[in-house]
């Protein structure tokens, strides 16, 4: 909700039409502007953008009560949605399989007669629309997916074209939610080559959804409680990162690495809500951060995240190390989104870093994140369909660009050269 109006108004700023939310179903429904074949880069670009669909329900008259959804979902413009999406992300061509998705929210009050029906119809007219085309059970095995969002007694159904990349897989010991886990790792743009250290690993539960996002990184752990340290291995196993993750017994004021020997860092500090407290926080992170300033690179950088009052004691250490750059902070709420407990990611670097190295997409829900269409290795880490979309996207080429401006040059130096041209 804290999105809406600054998506509200960038959307507009893109040229597209007819902008207004859906509250009930955490959605915006919006007409583009006619004859932009790179609309899907624009909003990907865009930092409190997290999901993209072509409206099969909910546009422009609004999404249909759940009563009456079955009739919308038998008249919807079936024909136009699968046409986007065959040009879009299908390279011209039919998806082989589909899928159906059905997500109630908490509270919609619908029975089961009326949820079964609207299944059933979506089924009907997905294989009209789709004859031939295989339906499997799986949206992560499916070609195309339809997704419906059943919320305040009426129905939003489209076909994702976009989707934000979030954590993945269970693992046997929880801990930091797979959602801000990513998050994290994206806003530290990790790279393929580069060492990644979390002097706090716990659980190792951050580590292993890095290492599952980022498999090209190399990552290391340390945590020096035992009981801690053994759940951590555990997990990495169950994983079947053992071979991209290292983890050892060791302490984040002692680290017991080489100086200088770290690209980044990435940790959720312990503030007190499940581990530490405040007041040994005043000792500890202190500490940490001067340890992380020896063994970081020049140019290294790292992203920490504490909560509470504690965020505030990660602030002063980072401000006390003068060698460290503080950059930025950027905010995430824990776990689902009735957990109101929320955390800064403290965004620093060592020597001179520029703010480009990180991704400031979650701190700006409005403002492009830095760099996207130009970076498709990052790309690739934060959309899925990211080839398909990056190739809607044609930058002009340095060389283009140098054109141009010789171009440019040349007309000026020319009376009446822009009327030639």
């Amino acid at each position: 909700a804290r999105r809406v109006p600054a998506v509200t108004s960038a959307l507009r700023s893109l040229g597209f039409r007819g902008v207004r939310p859906l509250a009930e179903h955490h959605k915006l429904v919006a007409t583009p502007p006619p004859g932009t074949e790179d609309v899907l880069p624009r909003l990907a670009s865009l930092g409190g953008v997290e999901r993209v669909h072509l409206a099969l329900l909910g546009a422009p008259s609004g999404p249909p009560q759940l009563a009456g959804a079955a009739a919308a979902v038998a008249a919807a413009d079936w024909p136009t949605v699968l046409s986007a999406w065959r040009r879009w992300l299908g390279g011209g061509a039919a998806p082989q399989c589909w899928a159906l998705r059905v997500r109630e929210r908490t509270g919609t009050g619908a029975c089961a007669g009326e949820s079964g029906a609207l299944v059933q119809a979506v089924g009907e007219a997905a294989q009209r629309a789709m004859p031939g085309v295989l339906r499997v059970d799986s949206p992560s095995e499916a070609d195309l997916v339809v997704w419906c969002s059943v919320a305040g007694g009426t129905v939003a159904c489209g076909v994702p074209v976009l989707v934000r990349r979030g954590g993945v897989g269970r693992l046997p010991y929880w801990g930091l939610h797979r959602s801000v886990a990513w998050a994290l790792g994206a806003t530290a743009r990790l790279r393929d080559g580069e060492l990644a250290l979390d002097p706090f690993a716990g659980r190792a539960a951050l580590l292993c959804h890095l290492a599952q996002a980022w498999p090209g990184c190399r990552f290391l752990g340390l945590e020096r409680c035992g009981a801690r340290l053994a759940e951590a291995r555990t997990n990495v196993a169950a994983a079947g990162l053992e071979g991209t993750i290292e983890l050892r017994e060791g302490d984040a004021t002692a680290m017991g690495l080489e100086d200088a020997t770290v690209d980044v860092a990435v940790s959720d500090l312990p503030f007190g809500r499940v581990h530490g407290s405040v007041e040994e926080n005043k000792v500890l992170f202190p500490a940490a951060v001067r340890e992380l300033y020896r063994v970081l690179r020049p140019g290294g950088r790292g992203v920490l995240a504490a909560g509470g009052a504690s965020a505030s004691v990660l602030a002063a250490a980072l401000a006390a190390e003068t060698g460290l750059q503080r950059l930025g902070e950027v905010e995430f709420a824990f776990g689902r989104s009735g957990d109101k407990e929320r955390c800064q990611a403290f965004c620093f670097g060592k020597g001179l870093v520029d703010r480009s190295c990180f991704d400031w997409s979650f701190a700006d829900a409005a403002a492009p994140a830095d760099g996207l269409p130009q970076d498709p290795a990052h790309w690739r880490h934060k959309w899925r369909y990211a080839r398909e979309v990056m190739s809607l996207y044609r930058p002009r080429s340095t060389q283009q660009l140098a054109s141009e401006e010789d171009g440019q040059a040349c007309r000026d130096a020319i009376p009446g050269g822009e009327e030639q041209k």
